[in-house]
């Protein structure tokens, strides 16, 4: 299956990521990571990632890191194994398994209604002999998630929401972008993804990304090719280059009678990381020569109205998760 195949390339700079995550009706919470990277010494090595959050909010964080004989992976019939978790199945049909920290496993199952997306092609490359790629699949757009976790109080059966994403680049990370912005609102059958980024000038400065709109298992927008607007930026005057964080956010688009409009607020900034802050003196001055990169989490509303001629706008509101990522100025 294209959409999850794992090339294991030999490109320096090759990584691939999947990354899924469900939230349950009982309050408690899943996300699990997959990445093969090739950064830094030896190839193909593995990451495993997991965290299960209790109800309560209790976190359970298990991470493994796996050389290529520690893990199994197949792209036809999909499945990809190593720490105790599991990626199986299909785009429309995906399976997670995993005996995380502290004694907890989880058996889930991800189905979704919608088809899995690629903006375009999906890839996007970098320089004039294009041999450098981002190639990003939306697996499960929005997935309704069932299955168990078993742990020191028992097993429990969960359901709940969630998605699947799909990544594999072979561009340095302080190459691919000088800013990123990006946003998810999956909490209601109004379905939202977002991303823009704008390469460094030896790349052309140019600007990237998608826009995927989708409500009640209709989509109405996807597009690689989209505007977006920024309003109420804020500058960081903690960090030396004055990054600039756009507090609103919004597009527009066109699907045959329809009109759409989308737009992204934040309320409050509920995160800043400064990634040389947490590195050690040394690998942040190698680090610094190459990008100086700080992240920005903020608390945002995704509002969609969607206006067709002689009707009233259908106009939603909810909760989105809003990041802004500053690599270089």
């Amino acid at each position: 299956v294209a959409s999850l195949a794992v090339p294991l390339e030999e490109s320096e700079f090759y990584t691939d990521r999947f990354t899924s995550e469900a939230w349950f009706e009982d309050g408690s919470r899943v996300w699990v990571s997959f990445l093969v990277s090739n950064l830094g010494p030896g190839t193909h090595k593995l990451t495993v990632k997991s965290r299960w959050y209790e109800a309560g909010g209790k976190e359970h964080y298990f991470k493994k890191e796996l050389e290529r004989s520690g893990y199994t992976v197949s792209n036809e019939p999909f499945k990809f194994a190593g720490a105790g978790h599991t990626l199986s199945g299909t785009p429309r049909s995906f399976s997670v398994k995993g005996a995380g920290a502290d004694g907890y496993s989880f058996d889930l199952d991800f189905k979704s209604g919608l088809a899995p997306w690629r903006p375009g092609t999906g890839r996007t490359t970098f320089g004039t002999e294009a041999l450098s790629y981002l190639d990003m699949t939306i697996v499960q757009p929005k997935a309704v998630v069932t299955g168990s976790v078993s742990g020191p109080g028992g097993k429990k059966t969960l359901k709940g929401y969630g998605y699947v994403l799909h990544t594999v680049a072979t561009v340095p990370p302080y190459e691919l972008a000088k800013r990123l912005v990006e946003a998810r609102s999956i909490d209601t059958d109004t379905v939202v993804w977002v991303k823009q980024f704008t390469t460094p000038e030896k790349y052309g400065g140019k600007t990237f990304g998608y826009l995927y709109i989708a409500r009640g298992g209709e989509v109405l927008v996807s597009s690689g090719k989209f505007a977006l607007k920024f309003d109420k930026l804020v500058t960081d005057s903690k960090h030396a280059n004055k990054y600039k964080v756009p507090w609103v956010v919004s597009a527009n688009g066109k699907r045959k009678e329809k009109s759409i409009t989308l737009e992204i607020k934040a309320s409050a900034q509920s995160g800043r990381e400064d990634e040389l802050e947490s590195r050690g003196a040394l690998e942040a001055t190698l680090i610094r020569q190459y990008a100086q990169p700080v992240n920005y989490t903020l608390d945002a509303d995704a509002t969609v109205a969607v206006t067709e001629p002689g009707k009233e706008p259908v106009v939603t509101t909810a909760k989105a998760v809003y990041q802004v990522n500053h690599l270089n100025k």
